[in-house]
């Protein structure tokens, strides 16, 4: 998987200071698509742990809590581009225009979930 090449990937990102994961999945939703969200339901909870060439790492661990969430209001924007902010804009995409070359394994996991609405317990390990 070239991380490089990555063009689809959840709404999502780093806690502010004393934020919660609920308040936080609320805002990274709003600054990276533009839209306000209602978290219908807590999903789970996966890691994954992937090589990444980013100032001074070389890998990351990410643990990523994902949410059944419901659009309830604002529109389609392009993100404010700051260092550090790695999305472009957002677009639906269905299972088939996402695979390992073009869709961060947030994408894939979230497809498989969707498939059999299990997320599983042990950590998704990608190497180089």
């Amino acid at each position: 998987m070239d991380l490089i090449k990555i063009v689809y990937d959840l709404p999502g990102g780093s806690l502010e200071e004393a934020e919660s994961l609920s308040v936080a999945m609320k805002r990274e939703f709003l600054e990276e698509t533009g839209f306000k969200i209602e978290i219908i339901k807590n999903i789970g909870i996966i890691d994954f742990m992937l090589p990444w060439d980013w100032k001074e790492f070389t890998d990351v661990h990410h643990i990523c809590v994902y949410y059944s969430v419901k659009i309830i209001g604002g529109e389609l924007i392009e993100p404010v581009q700051f260092e550090g902010q790695d999305s472009l804009g957002a677009l639906w995409v269905s299972e088939q225009d996402v695979s390992e070359d073009n869709a961060s394994p947030l994408v894939l996991k979230a497809f498989k979930w969707i498939k059999n609405q299990h997320l599983g317990i042990d950590v998704e390990l990608y190497e180089t």
